[in-house]
Parts: structure tokens; C-alpha cells; sequence
């Protein structure tokens, strides 16, 4: 009896569970995004799947972040510096001042968001790829480091001091006719003709602020793109399972699908942090340019080739903050959706059912 009872109310649920699926799913189609961006996005979906038919695809999708973000650093230096430029040549002891404090300023920035960078490649790596491990994520690659993850942290810390060491080498030697021209004609104390002490901390200080934002940046990249496509890849594995529970009926796999949307959670916490500190760290390239091209254009201290270019910049990062945003939505959209599947699909009547057997 009780076993008639149990298939009865599995069948009405899984019924109901079917339903309020498709209910969703059908929301979900009149919610798109509108047309203006349907080409958009269905180009982005078409360059994805021919990358991935390729022998070779994500090396090339990972080549190609790696050269975006190396010319994006290459570009926003150099800006930097005709900035600097303009500013030490301007024809009043105000300008020069206003172009020494800025460039500290914008160096400043980058470098406290590349230590936040670093510190959540120390926190979160480690428990990335724990989750990986954990879950059993079908990603051709197994990661034990449940006890490992100290020495994770160590390696990252001698990464960063090589780092530190390349800029302390390189940019030295770029910096250094640039900063010696502007500290000694400055007349701003304490570099006031200083060949001192303290233009060598000030060149090294240049240096760091340079490139230790540019290695930690490129590394954040790399484990997003890898947080990305475990996730697309856990969706497809979750949505596969609950039609199996659906139409066959394998309660026996309810568990495992507990268990991913478990992952897909993790996964999901991972990125939103990443996704934060990169819109940070559009809006710390945004503000100091902003400000800087509109002295500029008001002054007529720069010329069009100048604002041209970087309101061009400004333009790149608009439309990588609107990226960044529909990602992110994106994901938490597909999360709650894969929330309510399981929400729907584990009733309390499949519970009792289990708890029954």
C-alpha cells in the first residue's frame, strides 16, 4: 500500500515539477535580451563553438586574453606617460603638480587592486580547485589539493616577488631618463634635483605600481575563463540529469544533481568575486582618465590626437563594464533557474518517498 501510495505522488510531483519547468523556460524565452544585441550575442556564441571544434581552440581563446590584456597594459602605460608629458610641460608650476599627483595617484590605484587581486588568487584558487575535486568536475583534469593548500599560497608568493624583481629590473631602466626629467624639474621637494636616495625609491616605486598589476591581472583572467567554462559545462551536466529524473524517473540520481547545483553555488561565488574586482578595476582605469581628458579638453593643453585616443579608451571600457554586467547576470539568472529545478524536483513528497524506503 504504501508503496502504490509513494509512485502515486512521484508521478503528480514530477507532473507538476515538468510544468513549472516549462512555465519557466517559457518566461525565460520572452526575457531575452533585446534585438539590438541578438547579432552581438549570437556571434559571440558562434566564434565560442568554433574555437571549441578546434584541436586547438582554448589554447587560442587563452592566447588571445593573454594578448588582450598585454596591449590593454601596453596602451594605458603609454597614455600614462604623454599624459605626464603634457603636464611637466605645461607652462605653470600648477600643471606640473597636478601631473605628478595624478600619475601617483592612477599608479596608486592600480597597485592596492593588484594586491586584492593576489590576495583572492591566494583565498579562492585553493578552494576552486577543491571544488573541482570534490564534485568530481568532468574537466579531464583531477586536482588533489585537499591538503595542499598552503603550498598553493607559497608558490603564488614567489610568483608575485619574481614579478616584483622583472619590474624592478625592466621598468627601471625604461623609467629612468622619464622620472630624472620630471623629478629634477620639478621643483617639487623632496625630488627637488635629487639623484639621490630618493629617486631610485621613486623609480622602483614607478616600476611596481607598473607591473605588478599586469602579471596578477593576466592570472585573475586565466582562472575566470576556467571558472566560466566549468560552469557552462556543470549546467549542461545538471540540465541532462533532471530531464533523465523527469521523463525516466531515476530518482536513485537526485543526489548527484544536489551535488552539482552544490558545485555550480561554489563555482558561482568564485566568479561573482572576480567579476567585482575586475569592474573595480575598470572603474580605477576609468575615473583617472576621465578626469584627466576633461582638464585636457577644457585647457586645450592636449591635443586631438590625445583626447581622441582616450576617449576611444573610455569607449573600451564601457563596453567591457556592459560585458562584465551581462555575464553576471547571466549567471545568476541560470542559477536561480537551476535552484528552482531542484527546488521542484526535490518535493517534500520525494523525501517522505525516500524516507519511506
Amino acid at each position: 500500500m504504501i508503496n502504490i501510495i509513494k509512485i502515486k505522488t512521484l508521478d503528480e510531483h514530477i507532473q507538476t515539477a515538468s510544468s513549472v519547468v516549462d512555465g519557466i523556460n517559457k518566461d525565460i524565452e520572452e526575457e531575452k535580451a533585446s534585438d539590438l544585441y541578438k547579432p552581438l550575442i549570437r556571434f559571440l556564441e558562434v566564434c565560442g563553438s568554433y574555437s571549441k571544434r578546434q584541436k586547438k581552440g582554448r589554447k587560442c581563446v587563452f592566447t588571445i586574453h593573454f594578448a588582450y590584456c598585454i596591449v590593454v597594459q601596453v596602451l594605458v602605460f603609454v597614455m600614462s606617460a604623454r599624459y605626464l608629458t603634457v603636464f611637466r610641460n605645461g607652462s605653470s608650476q600648477l600643471y606640473k603638480t597636478i601631473g605628478l599627483i595624478a600619475y601617483f595617484y592612477y599608479y596608486a590605484n592600480l597597485t592596492v587592486f593588484s594586491f586584492i587581486y593576489f590576495y583572492s588568487n591566494c583565498k579562492y584558487l585553493p578552494t576552486f580547485l577543491s571544488t573541482i575535486n570534490k564534485y568530481n568536475v568532468d574537466f579531464g583534469v583531477s586536482f588533489k589539493i585537499s591538503h595542499k593548500r598552503k603550498t598553493i599560497r607559497r608558490i603564488l608568493l614567489i610568483v608575485c616577488a619574481i614579478l616584483v624583481s622583472y619590474t624592478i629590473l625592466v621598468i627601471w631602466s625604461v623609467l629612468y631618463l622619464e622620472l630624472k626629467g620630471l623629478l629634477v624639474t620639478s621643483n617639487l621637494a623632496p625630488f627637488d634635483e635629487s639623484n639621490g636616495i630618493t629617486f631610485y625609491i621613486a623609480t622602483i616605486t614607478f616600476g611596481v605600481f607598473g607591473m605588478l598589476f599586469n602579471g596578477i591581472t593576466i592570472s585573475n583572467t586565466t582562472i575566470l575563463l576556467l571558472n566560466a567554462s566549468l560552469l557552462k559545462q556543470e549546467f549542461k551536466n545538471v540540465t541532462r540529469r533532471i530531464r533523465d529524473i523527469i521523463k525516466v524517473q531515476q530518482l536513485d540520481k537526485l543526489e548527484n544533481v544536489r551535488l552539482q547545483h552544490e558545485c555550480i553555488v561554489e563555482l558561482v561565488k568564485v566568479g561573482n568575486l572576480m567579476f567585482s574586482h575586475i569592474g573595480g578595476m575598470a572603474y580605477v582605469y576609468g575615473i583617472p582618465m576621465v578626469c584627466l581628458t576633461l582638464y585636457g579638453a577644457t585647457t586645450r593643453s592636449l591635443d586631438a590626437v590625445d583626447i581622441s585616443a582616450m576617449a576611444g579608451f573610455m569607449m573600451g571600457v564601457v563596453i567591457v563594464m556592459f560585458v562584465i554586467t551581462f555575464m553576471g547576470a547571466h549567471m545568476c539568472q541560470a542559477t536561480e533557474i537551476h535552484r528552482l529545478y531542484i527546488g521542484y524536483s526535490i518535493s517534500p513528497s520525494v523525501k517522505l518517498a525516500f524516507y519511506i524506503e
